[in-house]
């Protein structure tokens, strides 16, 4: 057998994504955890499906959709590489519609126009949300941060290698309001190549029986560990001189007021909405309600 021929058999073999399980099952996984926390935003509820996992070349997959997408870079730190996500047009304009609280009611936009700012920022937060379920999925077999960069609709080739380079093609549907788009996430297949011992390897469904006393003072630990909560009644931007200037004895004013909502936060996170009041002569903090941070972003934006 030739040398051409010889490498031809073994890159058609090394190409074979069915030998790597952990793979396709690591996808499925992040699919149900992106959806299960948009299904309350959306009515009908959301459904995320992995429809196809292939090996291609990423002009051929990405070219086409240039102009016509939201793409964004994902840098995946521990697998030492960086990854292209995108969704089509429709599929971009179900996003902000969904998480902008729509209800498909109003006929899709199908004319030919830029994405604006809003848009950008909107499907950008959403692909956060995928790589959030990402980083969960891979944890027990190859983890990695999955970092998403500034939504643009120019494709940036050089992030994932070069244009002409071969990559694995992860094909996410959409579908929501009878009306459905697409969602890529675009590796290079070097970096799937480097992780192929652990992809290739399925875990066991069955848990491993642990140790329940071991467990019971785990869970004591946890339970009884002590965190700082902060309330937050009001905040604005200020220009580094005025910070510079600022002098002891002088007030500075609020927008606040009695009435003003207190968020209360834990390591910088928001976790809930409070009325502020006095029991006792001591400032008092009353929860209102959990703060929906998918809402409080599409106020920002709104805002912006």
């Amino acid at each position: 057998i030739g040398s051409e021929a010889l490498k031809t058999v073994l890159m058609g073999a090394f190409d074979r994504l069915d030998r790597l399980p952990a793979l396709q099952a690591a996808l499925e996984r992040a699919e149900s955890i992106c959806a299960d926390p948009m299904r309350k935003t959306a009515d009908p509820p959301l459904e995320l499906a992995l429809v196809q996992l292939q090996t291609s070349v990423a002009s051929e997959v990405l070219a086409p959709h240039e102009g016509a997408c939201i793409a964004a870079v994902v840098n995946a730190a521990q697998w030492n590489t960086r990854a292209l996500m995108s969704a089509d047009r429709a599929c971009a304009s179900l996003i902000v519609e969904m998480m902008l609280g729509g209800d498909g009611i109003q006929a899709p936009y199908e004319f030919e126009r830029a994405f604006s700012r809003i848009e950008f920022g909107i499907v950008q937060r959403y692909f956060g949300h995928i790589a959030t379920a990402l980083e969960a999925a891979f944890a027990p077999i190859a983890k990695s941060t999955f970092a998403v960069g500034a939504g643009s609709d120019r494709i940036d080739f050089d992030a994932i290698g070069r244009r002409h380079g071969p990559v694995v093609v992860a094909r996410f549907a959409l579908r929501i309001w009878g009306r459905s788009g697409e969602i890529l996430l675009v590796v290079p297949r070097a970096a799937i190549d480097s992780l192929r011992p652990v992809l290739a390897r399925l875990a066991s469904d069955a848990p491993e029986k642990g140790d329940p006393r071991w467990s019971s003072k785990i869970k004591d630990e946890i339970t009884r560990t002590s965190v700082v909560l902060s309330g937050v009644l009001d905040e604005r931007l200020a220009p580094l001189q005025e910070i510079a200037d600022l002098k002891v004895g002088q007030i500075l004013q609020l927008n606040a007021t009695a009435a003003s909502r207190v968020r209360v936060e834990c390591n910088g996170e928001p976790l809930l909405w409070c009325q502020l009041g006095e029991s006792n002569g001591a400032y008092t903090l009353r929860v209102e309600e959990p703060i929906d941070r998918d809402q409080e972003f599409a106020n920002d934006i709104l805002a912006g």
